[in-house]
């Protein structure tokens, strides 16, 4: 996993931009930024683009602050990991 604001490549990218970097490399971006990204997701589907799938997280399932909510989110993604089969994976889903 890699996080955008640590990785000196995509730290000030616009997020079309890591959004092009990501599906290039077919990678999901896991996100709580539902109102820019999802947005994204729809113009380059309706366009027919390659798009980088996104894995949403609620803010108040998941808050911010502290190592409790990273430790949840790790969590929570090694679960979706394991139930997603690769090829059912819908372009957009929800982070339990």
């Amino acid at each position: 996993m890699i996080e955008v604001a640590a990785d000196h490549e995509l730290r000030g990218r616009s997020d079309a931009e890591i959004c092009a970097w990501a599906a290039a490399r077919d990678h999901r971006i896991v996100t709580e930024n539902i109102k820019d990204f999802r947005p994204l997701l729809v113009v380059a589907t309706a366009r027919g683009d390659t798009m980088a799938g996104l894995l949403l997280v609620h803010p108040r399932r998941h808050p911010r602050g502290g190592a409790q909510r990273a430790a949840a989110i790790a969590e929570a993604l090694d679960g979706w990991l394991r139930v997603s089969a690769v090829g059912l994976r819908p372009i957009e889903d929800w982070l339990a």
